[in-house]
């Protein structure tokens, strides 16, 4: 576990954004299989979950644990799972009840229609949980990792909307005004960014209405789905 050694009780802690909840500075989550369940294919490695240009640094929050009592910590996680990505819980799923498969295995795509849950009964905006649901875009254009924002970063997905130019949860711009994104068909690049994305230098805006001409908003959204 290669966090151990990055864990000091001389670091001071850097309040750079909120915190994106109780887990921020609570390792223990990531290493529950349930609550992570690509931990077990990355050997337990700590330190994969976070972007080494993430500022945030604070005190140990979770359980008792004799390694990290009392002393500040980096950010557990730097990075977000698009929306349009990866598979669902189907207890949770057949309780938004939007009379569509139940037996589906692909995410809900969270905001991608514009509304939290509104593509679950619509489907219009693809999403990614299968080899076969690549019909009409192939996992090389397909973003599924990416840093999000110290400013934005608070659930484990990144929400974006294509149906209408608007960004809900927001990048990260750590890399030169850049991005580190993880494409499904496994190749990684830095995007640099050109437009609005470069302006969050603090929380998240509460009107994210952009122009529809926005380069970064075009570029996100053309690789987070596709219409069905």
């Amino acid at each position: 576990m290669k966090l151990k050694s990055r864990v000091s009780p001389m670091m001071e802690p850097v309040n750079v954004a909120p915190t994106g909840g109780p887990a921020t500075f609570d390792p223990t989550v990531l290493l529950n299989s349930d609550e992570t369940m690509l931990m077990a294919y990355v050997g337990k490695n700590l330190a994969v979950w976070r972007c080494p240009a993430d500022p945030r640094s604070g005190p140990y929050n979770g359980p008792a644990n004799p390694t990290w009592n009392g002393t500040i910590i980096p950010a557990t996680r730097s990075y977000s799972m698009s929306s349009a990505c990866g598979s669902v819980c189907l207890s949770w799923f057949k309780t938004l009840n939007h009379g569509i498969n139940s037996g589906s295995v692909s995410t809900v795509g969270a905001w991608l229609d514009g509304s939290q849950y509104g593509n679950t009964s619509s489907q219009i905006w693809a999403t990614f949980g299968r080899s076969a649901d690549f019909s009409k875009a192939g996992p090389s254009q397909i973003f599924m990792i990416v840093d999000e924002s110290p400013y934005s970063i608070n659930d484990g997905s990144l929400g974006v909307t294509v149906a209408k130019p608007q960004i809900v949860d927001w990048p990260g711009i750590s890399h030169a005004n850049g991005c580190g994104f993880g494409f499904c068909d496994g190749h990684s690049e830095i995007h640099k960014w050109r437009g609005v994305i470069t302006t969050l230098h603090g929380p998240a805006y509460t009107d994210s209405s952009v122009s529809a001409t926005d380069p970064d908003w075009l570029w996100i959204s053309q690789h987070a789905s596709i219409q069905r």
